[in-house]
């Protein structure tokens, strides 16, 4: 089972270079083609692909003095006609008879030559694993639904469909055999099935639906996981405390549900998945409910398995690991372009706002004329000029359409023609409250975004005290809390700071929302240990560590969106 999630992460990777490599634009001149193609990005053998090329010439649309385009199908090449359409627009079609085929376009405008590209993959089937509920109890009976879609994004019936189901416990370390589910067709391209959570699972577990169809092609779906949790006895916390020549201290420690510390706890930990041999530390929390482990600086794991026991209570929790904070390095010499609200979000249809700010080492570059072109796989959404300011800062503006968006930047800087790239996606709306009466115990509450049919919420906690490393709470399944429900439907979480954090201390309460759909929607605020917020308040905005947390974990550099991290559960190992 790993081996195929292994191959799907493989093509992942591959369709994003592909990606990348369709962003050929300005990359040494002011000349600039974009490639579009519809059906965008898949189509099935023999559709017509419909090409578009647009060229411009400094962000205004020109008349190429030569162009050519051809389909490399990788291999073989073959020609493709494109006529004028109107000032820099040309389009010409081709059928699509091999995969992957990659469309390229070269233009001359003045004596400046550049290509743009796109490409085109086949994809026979779409699967999508749609759970009822995702989060069950042992012995739960729920509904399965399975959806296969083609190509055009419509529902089409297959000749065989195989559904499994297979069990893995926290921490993720063994999973069940797959287990065979039958299914019934309900409509065209819906298929339903029932599966009982299984009544003897006795701590953490997920339950990981996968789907496979043929039809003539094949087709493989992963559902979000079903999650069976059960009351977790301790609240673990968890940070990085020194960074030796040859050691790295941990630190782990525990409170009650009620946030009070806890000694005595036996705390064992283990690296997860090691390259190399197990590392296993074992102690037992002091009056404080504080335990530190040294580990080896040369084993440089970067994630933890851990256990806490006292008396019948058992708990099970994942760490990954934050040193402390470093002075940042100075910045790179030459041009570089930061887009400084990289943690703002916008939904489909809103007027998106994204602000960046230019610089040349430390210093801003002043009035530079930059020329900007955003784009999805079938549609130009932006093409125009921006001069940044005093402060080197400038903002592009437009509308958000429904597809991720590549965003290409490019100008002459100090002589040399650069370019710069960012992609953008949109994301539901998501507007939790958080209340508290005392400053320790917060409620969080808030209604899923309506525009899936379910949605799960990974909560992640995290201190930061001043200069130190991250004080993170710990999870079974990663992180501190999951929660889920359906679109539209109200959800409530409780979040109990424990008493060994200080007074004031200011605390990232992030939640990340997804669904099996593909939408995300993510929130994030600040609140402060022992200080109430009034109901319905939506807390204080994050500070300016909660934008972007970077996590060194052990010698690896790792960036994370505190207002979007989660960790999805392991892959199941074999089937």
């Amino acid at each position: 089972m790993l081996l195929r999630f292994a191959a799907f992460a493989v093509l992942g990777i591959l369709v994003c270079g592909l990606m990348a490599s369709t962003a050929s634009r300005g990359l040494t001149q002011s000349v600039d083609v974009v490639v579009l193609v519809d059906p965008p990005f898949v189509a099935r053998y023999g559709d017509t692909v419909n090409v578009t090329a647009l060229i411009f010439d400094r962000g205004v649309a020109s008349d190429p003095s030569a162009i050519s385009a051809s389909i490399d199908k990788l291999p073989g090449i073959d020609p493709l006609t494109l006529h004028r359409n109107s000032l820099g627009v040309y389009r010409g079609a081709f059928v699509f008879s091999s995969h992957p085929s990659v469309v390229k376009v070269n233009a001359t405008v003045a004596g400046v030559q550049d290509s743009g590209s796109a490409v085109v993959l086949e994809k026979s089937l779409s699967v999508a694993v749609l759970p009822s509920k995702m989060i069950a109890t042992a012995g739960e009976r729920i509904s399965v639904g399975v959806e296969v879609r083609d190509n055009h994004n419509a529902l089409t019936d297959v000749r065989w469909l195989n559904l499994t189901a297979q069990i893995g416990y926290a921490p993720f370390e063994a999973w069940s055999a797959s287990e065979n589910i039958s299914s019934t067709r309900t409509a065209v391209g819906q298929y339903s099935a029932y599966y009982t959570v299984p009544p003897n699972i006795s701590r953490d577990a997920i339950v990981a639906f996968q789907a496979s169809a043929v039809n003539p092609g094949g087709g493989f779906g992963v559902g979000s996981p079903v999650y069976v949790e059960f009351p977790d006895p301790f609240l673990i916390w968890y940070r990085t405390v020194a960074i030796g020549a040859s050691n790295v201290t941990v630190e782990f420690d525990v409170a009650s549900n009620g946030g009070q510390p806890l000694p005595n706890v036996t705390v064992s930990v283990r690296t997860a998945f090691p390259s190399g041999p197990i590392l296993v530390r074992q102690g037992t929390t002091d009056a404080a409910g504080a335990v530190r482990f040294d580990v080896p600086s040369s084993a440089r794991p970067t994630e933890l398995y851990g256990n806490a026991t006292l008396g019948p209570d058992r708990e099970v929790f994942f760490a990954t690991f934050v040193p402390p904070a470093s002075p940042p390095p100075p910045p790179p010499p030459g041009p570089r372009l930061v887009r400084e609200n990289a943690a703002d979000t916008f939904a489909t249809g809103d007027a998106a706002v994204l602000r960046f700010r230019l610089a040349s080492g430390d210093a801003p570059v002043q009035g530079q004329n930059l020329f900007v072109y955003a784009q999805t796989w079938s549609r130009l959404v932006l093409a125009g000029r921006v001069t940044t300011d005093n402060n080197g800062r400038f903002e592009v503006r437009f509308t958000v359409p429904p597809d991720s968006v590549r965003i290409g930047i490019s100008g002459n800087i100090s002589g040399t023609w650069t370019v710069f790239h960012d992609s953008f996606s949109p994301m539901s709306r998501f507007e939790p409250t958080v209340s508290s009466a005392d400053g320790w115990q917060f409620m969080i509450s808030g209604v899923f975004p309506p525009d899936e049919v379910a949605w799960t919420a990974d909560v992640t906690v995290a201190a930061v005290p001043g200069s130190s490393a991250p004080w993170i709470a710990a999870g079974p399944f990663g992180p501190h809390r999951i929660v889920a429900g359906s679109g539209s439907s109200p959800f409530a979480l409780g979040v109990t700071l424990p008493r060994f954090l200080p007074v004031g201390q200011a605390v990232s309460v992030s939640i990340a929302a997804y669904s099996p759909g593909g939408g995300y929607a993510t929130f994030s605020t600040t609140i402060i240990a022992g200080t109430p917020v009034s109901p319905g308040m939506s807390g204080p905005r994050p500070i300016d560590w909660g934008v972007l947390l970077v996590v060194i974990g052990f010698g690896a550099v790792v960036a994370i969106a505190a207002s979007g991290w989660r960790r999805k559960p392991r892959t199941p190992r074999s089937s």
